[in-house]
């Protein structure tokens, strides 16, 4: 997670179980409840799942979501687990897209191996 944390931009990061929402891992700033946060992600998630599976697009793989003021990026990862990563408005949509979601597959059964 240190990893994640390190790379420019990032703001937050945390692993959470897909099976009950509890959170597994974080790296947070001051003033946002770790609880509250990983409830709202297993809410996106469990919506973005029932997307894919309504509309046949198969596994859910990963959401992006752009605010004024950041970004969002949750990605399911193998054994049950979903990594959600905040990220500044300094970053462009590329960078996200080609190289950090890179770095989160080359990363990701490391993350797994955590539970």
């Amino acid at each position: 997670m240190g990893l994640i944390k390190k790379l420019d931009g990032v703001k937050a990061t945390m692993l959470i179980s897909s099976v009950d929402g509890a959170p597994i891992n974080s790296i947070l700033p001051g003033g946002i409840n770790e609880s509250r946060y990983a409830a709202m992600t297993i809410a996106m998630f469990s919506m973005m799942e029932r997307v894919c599976i309504e509309t046949n697009k198969g596994k859910f793989k990963f959401c992006y979501i752009e605010g004024e003021d950041g970004k969002l990026l949750l990605i399911s990862l193998n054994k049950g687990l979903i990594l959600s990563i905040s990220f500044d408005s300094t970053i462009n949509n590329e960078r996200v897209f080609t190289t950090y979601i890179k770095i989160i597959d080359l990363i990701s059964d490391s993350l797994s191996d955590l539970i």
